[in-house]
């Protein structure tokens, strides 16, 4: 996210800036949060951040009329839209001319594949708890290679493996890696993963046939934290140490680990 302003300064008198805004309205996509120092408030189209003091947010909420460099601002990173615009109608137009320019594209060489919506762990903040858990089928496997294939033009690749916990859905990484291979698609990938299953054996076929060169693992707290909050399914000796080990192996093997806390 960019931030435009760290706070609104006060607007020295300019007979250039002191337009006066009146017919206004404050933007659909905006989520607000009462912070110290006044209102932030987070533009979801734009991802740009802006701080208010309270009394000019709750100004704005009530449609009073604001003037000066500041409303410019406001304006000009669409804060504050027109009553008569219709946002959405114009966020619709910029997602179907950037879906047109990917279209176009001749090539894709970045994929981000979802082998799995399974995961071995139960973190109470995860976001895809409650949705339908299931692997990947080995005809889609099929069906995302011949994709990568035809849209690549032969180029090299790179493979974001997702979940989920995509090792849980290893079989289906490896038919899709396999058929590249064979295809002679050149590749590589990287990963994001609690860790657990990555043992020896599946570390090496890492390496060897997915091509993983980066993973990304979370690492929840120290060793007491980290197994209440992963909450592995099934009954585990020591989660934490696992995972620890499994990194060593990992950097052993020249991967790069990532550690997310």
């Amino acid at each position: 996210m960019r931030i435009i302003v760290g706070k609104r300064k006060k607007d020295a008198s300019n007979k250039e800036t002191d337009r006066i805004f009146s017919n206004y309205k404050l933007t659909a996509f905006c989520i607000s949060l009462q912070v110290d120092e006044g209102v932030l408030l987070c533009h979801c189209a734009t991802g740009e951040l802006v701080l208010l003091e309270r009394q000019e947010y709750e100004a704005i909420c009530l449609g009073n009329s604001l003037k000066g460099a500041w409303a410019e601002t406001l304006k000009e990173h669409l804060f504050l839209p027109d009553k008569d615009t219709d946002e959405y109608f114009k966020v619709d137009c910029e997602r179907a001319e950037r879906l047109k320019t990917v279209s176009d594209c001749q090539e894709i060489t970045s994929f981000t594949i979802l082998p799995t919506t399974r995961c071995n762990a139960r973190c109470f903040y995860c976001y895809e708890k409650d949705i339908l858990q299931k692997n990947m089928t080995l005809k889609t496997a099929e069906d995302v290679a011949a994709f990568i294939e035809k849209s690549c033009g032969r180029k090299k690749v790179h493979l974001s493996w997702f979940g989920g916990e995509p090792t849980i859905a290893y079989p289906v990484i490896n038919r899709i890696c396999g058929r590249l291979k064979e295809k002679n698609i050149r590749f590589e990938s990287s990963m994001i993963s609690n860790g657990l299953f990555l043992n020896e054996k599946m570390i090496k076929t890492a390496k060897a046939c997915w091509q993983l060169k980066r993973i990304q693992i979370t690492i929840d707290g120290t060793e007491a934290v980290y197994n209440l909050t992963k909450n592995y399914k099934g009954i585990l000796n020591n989660p934490f140490k696992t995972v620890l080990s499994n990194i060593n192996n990992l950097l052993d093997q020249k991967i790069h680990v990532s550690i997310r806390i």
